[in-house]
């Protein structure tokens, strides 16, 4: 029966290799599907684990992010269970109140009044320049610092965008403030002067307010140009330390936080409406109400373009498969159409109808194998050796045709077919 088959392939040689052909190229096509769906899910995993989604604390209408009167109480509910597990990077923001100003020290000269006329003596002049203090605790998302305000940030050397996070005296200035700058070790720092109100017992014993003007010398870390002028940036915390005495109810003016888990929003969802309102212009707005957004538009739309790929190709699987049995039916329906008197001579000879049928069988089978060898050469070739097994279950629906064909083909009525010969 072996030889029978081999001789019949070599007479029909090239319908022969188109036919393996197809069934190879069948199974290239089906391992490159299941590559892309692999992809897609790599895609899908990598957009919930490299998205960064901010979440943000408005006031109850969500017409307003800063300005906001954020005391400690609505504070510590952001760093309290569940939502200390939940969110992480909290960025705090607020404009200091605290009348802040820093020396310009310049050398001038002045014509005297004896001798030598034009004899000039050098002189020394400090200015008073005025300036507002911001602090905050992420650059980056600081709303003065935006990308949409214009401001840029330039960073000095050895310093990047945590410079904020560590316990160094650093700050930014605006770049107006740039002049003020000196030197300390071959690195530029700043001379900031603030003033706080302290209770003094004056010569009565009685407490009073009065105003304590203190010096800190801060490093430079960076300068920010287009943005608003005479600000010097620090860190959020030092805000809190150098108005310690200031009775303040104000802790902050805008919140902004980062998703720790972007596949548990739903779950931040309903930790934060514990605490804050889902925002409504129909509210009224006050000091002791928020609201809080979670910006993940961008990131819902990506992970529903990727889910819809993947629904698509998952739909498609199946339905290749039927067609997979279909191509391998018609395939073999069209080689073996014309053999149809030969089969019947074989069974005039007294070849037993089965063997008839197991040497077409056998015939489409070594024809799916050699498609399924030329494809598998093609996957490792091209570096997708591992989705063998898609290719192998694509192959399996087309045998699956190939044979039901040639067993429909190979039961002949041989009285019928002689009759209508004559």
């Amino acid at each position: 029966m072996i030889d029978y088959t081999l001789k019949m392939m070599l007479r029909r040689i090239g319908s022969a290799l188109l036919a393996a052909l197809l069934a190879a190229v069948g199974a290239v096509g089906m391992a490159l599907l299941g590559t892309l769906l692999d992809k897609q899910y790599e895609a899908l995993d990598r957009t919930y684990r490299d998205t960064v989604i901010e979440g943000v604390i408005t006031n109850a209408a969500g017409s307003r992010r800063t300005g906001l009167t954020i005391n400690a109480g609505t504070y510590d509910k952001l760093t309290k269970p569940p939502l200390d597990e939940l969110i992480r990077d909290i960025a705090l923001e607020r404009r200091s109140n605290v009348m802040t100003y820093t020396t310009l020290t310049y050398e001038a000269s002045s014509e005297e009044e004896s001798g030598e006329e034009g004899a000039a003596e050098p002189n020394t002049v400090t200015d008073r320049l005025d300036a507002a203090l911001v602090g905050i605790t992420f650059p980056d998302r600081a709303s003065e610092l935006s990308k949409f305000t214009g401001a840029a940030i330039t960073y000095f050397d050895g310093f990047d965008e945590t410079v904020f996070t560590g316990a160094d005296d650093v700050c930014f200035i605006s770049d107006d403030l740039a002049e003020c700058m000196s030197e300390i070790k071959g690195k530029p720092h700043i001379s900031v002067f603030y003033s706080t109100e302290v209770l003094k017992k004056d010569a009565n014993g009685e407490l009073n307010w009065d105003f304590v003007t203190t010096e800190r010398i801060i490093q430079v870390a960076g300068m920010v140009s287009g943005g608003r002028s005479g600000r010097l940036y620090v860190p959020y915390r030092w805000l809190t330390t150098w108005q310690r005495t200031v009775p303040e109810k104000v802790y902050a003016e805008s919140c902004t936080f980062i998703v720790a888990d972007n596949y548990r929003t739903d779950e931040i969802r309903a930790a934060l409406e514990k605490y804050f309102v889902v925002p409504d212009p129909s509210m009224s707005s006050d000091d002791r109400s928020f609201g809080y957004k979670i910006l993940d538009e961008v990131f819902n739309a990506s992970i529903k373009r990727i889910n819809d790929n993947i629904r698509l190709m998952k739909a498609l699987v199946p339905s290749l498969y039927v067609a997979a049995s279909l191509i391998g039916f018609l395939v073999s329906f069209l080689m073996m159409r014309t053999r149809t008197r030969e089969f019947a001579v074989m069974r005039s000879l007294g070849v037993k109808h089965a063997c008839v049928t197991a040497a077409a069988c056998f015939e489409q089978t070594l024809l799916t194998l050699l498609g399924g060898a030329v494809g598998a050469a093609v996957l490792t070739l091209v570096g997708m050796g591992g989705k063998l097994a898609a290719g192998c279950v694509f192959l399996a629906c087309y045998l699956f045709g190939s044979l039901v064909s040639a067993v429909w083909i190979t039961n002949v009525n041989v009285m019928k077919l002689l009759k209508s010969e004559e």
